[in-house]
């Protein structure tokens, strides 16, 4: 196979994020390819498959399950993927303002951190004004979001329903630690990767993709390779999970023989417009968030 996939150059777009390439000088997961594009896009099936902020516990747990994630995936990836990039009032003005429609506050939210947002988000509409998802480290993926949750000055409904479960909760203790969130946000993108792909004959070879892979490459390279903070965590090794014959859900890797250098170009191209834009790092984290979510249709 030659022609590049706009889904797998997601996947490789997002991996190339979480390359560092000041402290870890290796990627934390491995991306397999060989995604197969769809043939038909729903804006309504869409919208019923990605998780809102607005989700409780249950709901969530629901959300991933259907997608055959576990409660470990949900709170590593809902609340990991809300340690970079900001947030639109209208989708936490509830819990300032309204939150069961009685012109209420949310009682679970931190007094002071709701009287910060409210001094930025000043009314329940607000659809234009953002605050960043993490106040002290924006710009950085790191566990600092788990540490802001504990204090009960998560961003959104969904993040605070985090603490309403025992099992969540515990999670949530674990993940503040930078090693552990790093070894489990790896393996839990691998999982979320792997949502029901289309490999073999299911789905579509596109043979004009030129465009559309230049425009989400267009993005890859405007991406930020983050400095972490301390040592990052050794990538997991074992029996069968390297070399080019490792396959997985119909992905392999090496699945592009004609250019099998694909992984490193993308890593070098990153790697040389780090600094162009650091605010499209989180952008690709959401957009790959929601590729994976949303069925591929045949």
């Amino acid at each position: 196979m030659s022609t590049l996939q706009p889904v797998d150059t997601y996947a490789m777009s997002e991996w190339v994020q979480h390359v560092t390439k000041n402290n870890f000088n290796t990627s934390l997961w491995e991306v397999l390819t060989g995604r197969r594009d769809g043939t038909i896009s729903r804006q309504s099936e869409a919208q019923a498959n990605i998780p809102t902020p607005f989700f409780n516990f249950a709901t969530l747990k629901k959300s991933f399950a259907s997608k055959g994630l576990t409660v470990h995936d949900l709170v590593v990836l809902s609340a990991g993927g809300h340690t970079i990039g900001v947030g639109h009032c209208n989708f936490f003005s509830n819990r300032l303002y309204n939150f069961t429609g009685k012109g209420d506050q949310d009682p679970s939210l931190d007094p002071t951190y709701a009287a910060t947002l409210k001094s930025q988000c000043k009314t329940l509409t607000d659809n234009t004004t953002f605050v960043p998802m993490d106040p002290g480290t924006p710009l950085s993926f790191d566990a600092n979001y788990y540490k802001i949750v504990k204090l009960n000055q998560g961003l959104f409904q969904s993040d605070a329903a985090l603490l309403t479960n025992k099992g969540a909760s515990n999670i949530v203790d674990e993940l503040t630690n930078s090693n552990k969130f790093f070894t489990e946000f790896a393996q839990s993108m691998k999982r979320m990767g792997a949502i029901e792909v289309l490999t073999g004959s299911a789905g579509e070879i596109r043979k004009k993709t030129l465009y559309a892979s230049l425009l989400v490459l267009l993005l890859t390279v405007s991406v930020v390779a983050q400095d972490w903070n301390g040592h990052g965590p050794e990538p997991r090794k074992g029996k069968g999970d390297h070399g080019p014959n490792k396959k997985e859900n119909g992905l392999k890797m090496m699945f592009y023989e004609r250019c099998s250098h694909v992984e490193t170009i993308v890593r070098d191209i990153t790697w040389s417009k780090v600094a162009d834009d650091s605010t499209l790092a989180a952008k690709l984290l959401r957009l790959h968030y929601h590729d994976c979510f949303v069925r591929v249709s045949e």
